[in-house]
C-alpha cells in the first residue's frame, strides 16, 4: 500500500509538471517582442533625422563684436598678443563677406 501511494504521488507530480510545461509553452515567454523583431520592424521605418533639426542662427556682426572684445585688455576674455593677428584676420574676413559663419570654409 505504501508503494501504491508513492506511485500515485509520483504520477500526480509528473502530471502537474507536464501541465506546467505545457502552459509555459503556450504562454509567451516575454511580454515584449524580441529584439530581432524590433530591429526588423525598425529597419523598414528608419528615416534620416538630423541631430539638430533647425539650422543654427548665426549673427556675423555679433561675432565680430565678440572677436573685438578679445583684443581689449579690459575684457576678461582678452587673448594674448600672439592671437591678435588671427583675430584681426577673422574680423576682416567677416567684414569683407568672405566668411559668414554658416558655410564651411574651403
Amino acid at each position: 500500500m505504501k508503494e501504491n501511494s508513492l506511485v500515485r504521488c509520483r504520477l500526480a507530480h509528473r502530471q502537474l509538471r507536464l501541465a506546467y510545461i505545457d502552459s509555459m509553452q503556450l504562454a509567451q515567454p516575454f511580454p515584449y517582442p524580441s529584439p530581432l523583431e524590433v530591429i526588423s520592424v525598425m529597419a523598414n521605418t528608419i528615416e534620416f533625422s538630423p541631430a539638430i533639426p533647425l539650422p543654427a542662427v548665426f549673427d556675423a556682426q555679433k561675432r565680430v563684436q565678440e572677436l573685438r572684445g578679445y583684443l581689449d585688455p579690459r575684457n576678461l576674455q582678452y587673448r594674448p598678443e600672439q592671437q591678435h593677428v588671427n583675430i584681426n584676420t577673422a574680423i576682416k574676413l567677416y567684414e569683407d563677406g568672405k566668411i559668414d559663419g554658416l558655410q564651411p570654409s574651403s
